[in-house]
This record gives C-alpha cells, sequence and structure tokens, in this order.
C-alpha cells in the first residue's frame, strides 16, 4: 500500500506545527510541510532531521513562484498528494477606520490568494491521489452572517478569510471529483491570536483541541456530506 501523502502549509508554528505533530504518529505516511524560510524553522527541522516521512519545503502563501516549485519538488518524490491542509495565514487588528490598503492587499494575498494559487500549482497531484482532499483552513471572522457577532477589529482578516470562503466553495463546484471545504480551527491559543482577548461567547482553545477536532473531520470526509460546506472545527455548520 502507498504512503497517504500529506501536504500541509505554514507547518513551522501554531496549528501548521501541530499539524504535523499529530499526522507524523500515523502509519505509512508522508508529509510535505512549508514554510517562508526553511532555515530558521528549528522544531520543524528537527522534526524532519528525526522522521524520514517529513519533508520540508519552502513557501510563502500568495507566491506563484513558490507554489509552482513545491510542487516540482513533490513530484521527485511523489506521484500523487492524497490531502493538502492550507493553513498559513496571516492575521491583523484593524477597522473600517484605519484599515490600510497596503494591509488589505498583504492579507488577501496571504489568505485568499495563496490557497488558490497552490491548488492550481497541486491540482495534477491531487487529482492523482486516493480520496483527494483540499482543506482550507478558514475563519469563522470569514462569515458575513456573523460578521456582526464577532467583537474584534478584524476588517482585513475577516475580509480575507470571506473571500478565501467563497474560494473554497468554488473549488468544491467545479471539481467533482475533490474534497474541498473550509474549516474555522476555534479561537485558538497560538502567537496569531495573542492580541485576541477572550470573551463568554468567544474562548481560547490548545493547538491540540483544534487539530485532533479538525484532523477527525478530514479522515471521514466525503464528497455528498463534507465538501461544499463551512465547518466549525468540531464539524458543526457555519454560516457563510
Amino acid at each position: 500500500m502507498s504512503k497517504q501523502v500529506y501536504f500541509i502549509t505554514g507547518a513551522n508554528r501554531g496549528i501548521g506545527l501541530e499539524f504535523v505533530k499529530h499526522i507524523i504518529q500515523r502509519d505509512n505516511v508522508f508529509i510535505y510541510a512549508t514554510t517562508r524560510d526553511p532555515t530558521q524553522q528549528d522544531e520543524l527541522n528537527a522534526i524532519a532531521q528525526a522522521n524520514k516521512n517529513v519533508k520540508v519545503l519552502k513557501l510563502n502563501s500568495g507566491s506563484e513562484e513558490d507554489a509552482k516549485a513545491a510542487a516540482e519538488e513533490v513530484k521527485k518524490h511523489s506521484d500523487k498528494i492524497d490531502v493538502v491542509i492550507a493553513n498559513a495565514g496571516y492575521h491583523a487588528i484593524d477597522n473600517t477606520a484605519n484599515a490600510t490598503v497596503s494591509n488589505l492587499k498583504n492579507l488577501f494575498e496571504i489568505n485568499a490568494i495563496g490557497p488558490l494559487v497552490l491548488f492550481q500549482a497541486l491540482h495534477d497531484l491531487l487529482k492523482k491521489g486516493d480520496d483527494p482532499k483540499i482543506i482550507f483552513i478558514s475563519s469563522g471572522a470569514g462569515s458575513i452572517t456573523m460578521a456582526a457577532q464577532v467583537p474584534f477589529p478584524i476588517l482585513s482578516y475577516g475580509a480575507s478569510k470571506a473571500a478565501l470562503n467563497f474560494i473554497a466553495q468554488k473549488v468544491h463546484v467545479e471539481n467533482e471529483w475533490l474534497i474541498a471545504t473550509p474549516i474555522h480551527p476555534g479561537l485558538v491559543d497560538t502567537r496569531m491570536s495573542s492580541n485576541t482577548e477572550e470573551t463568554d461567547d468567544f474562548k481560547k482553545i490548545t493547538t491540540d483541541t483544534s487539530v485532533s477536532s479538525i484532523l477527525k473531520i478530514v479522515d471521514n470526509a466525503t464528497r455528498s456530506e463534507t465538501s461544499g460546506k463551512f465547518l466549525n472545527y468540531d464539524g458543526t455548520p457555519l454560516p457563510w
């Protein structure tokens, strides 16, 4: 039996690194783990050095050149990818009064354009995968329906994640051979959320809780029941 091949972006810290730690414990897997600068990621590199089934690749989200180069590197070692976890993302604190054009462009490039460019680069490898899946790590902040309920000043971030959700839905609709779904990982206690205060309705969870829950969804995902839905990390549907 061939190994199940995973491709995880933003794998140097937070839930990306947690995905690597969880998946590498499984039998018969191979992980391509990406980061913007592989030379600076001691913990990720230590995992790769200790395990021949993890390969670290350079990928700056939004870079067509990096995405194509990563795909070519995968092809040197694997003839398919089974699961893509498009996790790389960027967060910012702003609102309608102070959001800047440069910040909006930056977040859209990383959070929305990046996953699309990645899908395009890995399309052929995914199509050869066994029950192929692409999971877009999104955010409840990207729900237009819930925008008024989110108490945090995250205009650029929420708008970029709403764009990602639209892209994820189009990937689902236009590729009937693929399982594609955006998932909200929860308010995870990571560096990205360090400036976000908890509220009664928004409590922080650990990376372990988030990732273990998401992987249950990924493992059991089907085209008919999962693909094309916007899901919370616990599997409950979220409004677009």
